[in-house]
């Protein structure tokens, strides 16, 4: 079978296990440290290098020492002797466990070298992001060695604080032992995805801390032809929640297959899949703009609509749809064609739409607005991804867009999640519309908790979960396009002229 690699993850409250096969050439081995062995002279005995060591093992980059067992993706001709102390069966990692000098009333720390942020809270008990909080400054990037760090109480009652976790958690003790989820990805194709598995973990030990017991299996999947073959195996039998296929084709193969699990395609927004038990997180451009519509009819009713355009430019889906409606509900619209300074004289009883979500047009859009702050804008998904000098003239005119997924590097969880994610993996959230870290994050948080509180029936709970993501919302509803279910959730979002922004979920 090409490019399989099997990754079985069981996670309960302080343990982490996993089982492995071999793929290639390549496998995934259990390593117990000696005497003298650093994470460097590992990583040479198995053809490895250090990243690749501290992929699978975060919390080994603060200190490893002898009797630790290390999880390592091996090279093709690692070292004969090196296979002596490695083990395909399981390989269980030790968790961290809380340091006894930090009693409920803290305690103080100082940094040494090779310490990592990541590392000590784990090591003391807290959370990196109350640890930020109690040293101001200090950050993933910004960790000094001799710096003394004040160190907060245990954090034994955090969960309670939050209502919907502490009531899933309820839940999740009076119905399901453990959540069995099957991830199919094509890891090593391409980094985004990579990056959905490594957020996608990071929600799991978040779950992990909320007492819900996860078996996760990975499998690569970098052609068609893998995940039929992985169907064919057997493979996708036994789960309750099965995510992946990257494209129209592979959706539609699994779900087809014949498997018990709900099917959760994060990436394809295919509308020609029947499946009562699929859950599209990407709704279908049409069904998007069928209820983007009647939203900006009501936000807008009261202004005069501006389609603003270039003499190259027509009609996109949206555009055309929203002039169709505003025909409909009898209300006026006017068609510009823009040029350097044509909107500038707007009145505040204007909301200027572009009539196609071209780049060129979005900046010449601003342009043309020049100094009138007067005038509203309504734009696309796309604008937050043309750049920070974009962004910010999109603030100057209190742009509005539509978009399902949003995240805002601003709020005090997203940089925790940023912090979180560099200490994890040493190295930053790729700068992307969406962050494929973040949608794991989001899809691990929501689908496993689900599941784990109300079973593969959560589908007809969904008003009593909580549903708010960093980067999406979550509402699975029937889908207006296909037998099975869909996010229905959309963002209205304002870059205000203060400088901050504002989400309303829709």
């Amino acid at each position: 079978m090409k490019h399989l690699t099997k990754i079985y993850t069981c996670i309960a409250a302080g343990l982490l296990t996993l089982h492995t096969l071999s793929a290639q050439g390549k496998r995934i081995v259990e390593h117990r440290v000696k005497d003298n062995e650093t994470v460097y002279s590992i990583a040479q005995t198995y053809r490895t290098s250090i990243e690749k060591v501290f992929e699978l093992n975060p919390w080994a980059k603060g200190s490893i020492k002898p009797g630790d067992k290390l999880i390592i993706y091996t090279g093709a001709d690692y070292k004969k002797e090196a296979s002596n102390n490695a083990t395909s069966t399981t390989a269980t990692v030790a968790p961290i466990k809380t340091q006894p000098q930090n009693d409920k009333k803290g305690s103080k720390h100082t940094i040494e070298a090779g310490e990592t942020l990541y590392r000590i809270a784990r090591n003391y008990g807290v959370s990196e992001e109350a640890l930020i909080s109690a040293n101001p400054g200090i950050s993933a990037y910004n960790f000094p060695v001799g710096m003394v760090l004040n160190i907060p109480k245990n954090q034994e009652v955090t969960k309670a604080n939050n209502p919907d976790t502490t009531n899933v958690r309820t839940e999740v003790v009076k119905n399901i032992d453990r959540v069995k989820v099957l991830l199919m990805l094509p890891f090593r194709k391409a980094t985004r995805y990579l990056e959905f598995y490594q957020g996608f973990l990071m929600g799991v030990n978040d779950l992990k801390k909320d007492g819900i017991s996860i078996h996760l299996t990975a499998l690569e999947a970098n052609e068609d032809g893998d995940v039929t073959n992985h169907i064919f195996s057997g493979a996708i039998q036994g789960h309750d929640l099965i995510i992946g296929g990257v494209n129209d084709e592979q959706a539609s193969i699994i779900a087809q297959a014949n498997h018990t699990g709900l099917y959760i395609v994060p990436f394809s927004n295919a509308t020609n899949i029947d499946n009562s038990r699929l859950i599209q997180l990407n709704q279908a451009p049409s069904e998007v703009i069928n209820r983007v519509i009647p939203e900006f009819i009501n936000k807008y009713r009261r202004k005069t609509v501006i389609f603003a355009r270039r003499n190259e430019d027509a009609d996109d889906a949206f555009s055309a749809r929203l002039k169709y409606a505003l025909r409909e509900a009898q209300i006026n619209y006017q068609v510009v064609n823009i040029s350097s300074n044509s909107l500038s004289l707007m009145g505040r009883d204007v909301v200027v739409v572009p009539t196609t979500a071209d780049k060129d047009l979005a900046f010449a859009i601003m342009q043309s607005l020049g100094n009138n702050r007067a005038s509203s804008v309504f734009g696309y998904p796309q604008w937050q991804s043309y750049g920070d000098a974009f962004l910010r003239q999109a603030h100057q005119h209190g742009t509005t867009i539509y978009t399902t997924f949003f995240f805002d590097k601003n709020t005090s969880e997203a940089k925790q999640f940023l912090t979180k994610f560099n200490a994890w993996y040493n190295k930053r959230v790729t700068d992307s519309y969406p962050k494929y870290s973040v949608l794991g994050y989001d899809v691990a948080r929501y689908f496993i908790r689900a599941n784990a509180a109300y079973g593969n029936n959560f589908i007809n709970n969904g008003s009593r979960l909580p549903s708010d993501g960093l980067q999406m919302d979550i509402e699975v509803l029937p889908s207006k396009t296909h037998k099975g279910y869909t996010n229905s959730r959309f963002y209205f979002v304002t870059f205000e002229q203060d400088g901050t922004t504002s989400k309303q979920s829709l």
